[in-house]
């Protein structure tokens, strides 16, 4: 029988729960530090990035920008027909440069079609 490893055992990285637990506070405080309010205690602030050094905590950017207020991400999808066609580059170009502007990030993706095939099924 093969035994899995537990959800601890499978993260490469510490989290706010593990900066909280040896810091002794709570994980709102950890978000409150890492976020620099300015209303946390300076003993608090200090346990709390000397944890946070001791773990090698990073913060993750991504979890961060999908709970900004709001909800927004600060992130837009395109979806080009064959982002190698000329065309559809320049169309991805004008979307990321006018996207840049507003601090926005594209991420972008190709319909690619089969060749010699209908044109409604796409390239496995």
């Amino acid at each position: 029988m093969v035994e899995h490893a537990g959800a601890d055992a499978r993260r490469d990285r510490p989290t706010m729960r593990d900066v909280a637990a040896l810091a002794g506070v709570g994980v709102k405080t950890v978000s409150r530090v890492v976020n620099d309010v300015p209303t946390v205690a300076p003993e608090l602030v200090q346990r709390v990035r000397a944890a946070a050094e001791k773990l090698g905590y990073r913060p993750n950017l991504t979890a961060a920008s999908l709970r900004r207020t709001g909800g927004r991400t600060n992130t837009i999808g395109l979806l080009l027909e064959d982002v190698s066609n000329p065309f559809s580059s320049a169309v991805h170009r004008a979307v990321e440069d006018y996207a840049l502007h507003w601090d926005v990030l594209v991420l972008a993706g190709s319909l690619v079609r089969t060749r010699g095939g209908s044109g409604n099924s796409r390239a496995p």
